[in-house]
């Protein structure tokens, strides 16, 4: 029996004071790897599972959402405090809220 798992890896260069995205949650599973600078990063619960991902969201649309991840992500301290591997996961549907703070 053949698998075929394909793997899509996307680069993003954010610049200091940005956010690269708007808030939002995707239909996929993302890993994170902050390699320089310091990113302030919200990770939120899902409350439903949809099969799309979602359009650009408020921050009125966190108001009643609970907190899963509130912290910063380095090179040097967040990534590689919250695994080992200097990956951070999203599942699917968990809601991001990122911005750059130092380049």
């Amino acid at each position: 029996m053949d698998v075929l798992l394909n793997v899509f890896i996307l680069n993003y260069l954010t610049p200091a004071k940005s956010a690269g995205f708007a808030p939002r949650f995707d239909d996929i599973e993302a890993f994170i790897s902050q390699t320089e600078g310091r990113k302030h990063c919200e990770i939120y619960a899902p409350e439903s599972f949809p099969l799309e991902s979602s359009d650009n969201l408020k921050d009125s649309d966190f108001a009643d959402r609970t907190t899963i991840f509130d912290g910063w992500l380095d090179q040097s301290l967040g990534a590689s405090r919250i695994y080992s591997s200097g990956l951070f996961h999203t599942p699917k549907y968990f809601l991001k809220n990122q911005s750059c703070v130092i380049y």
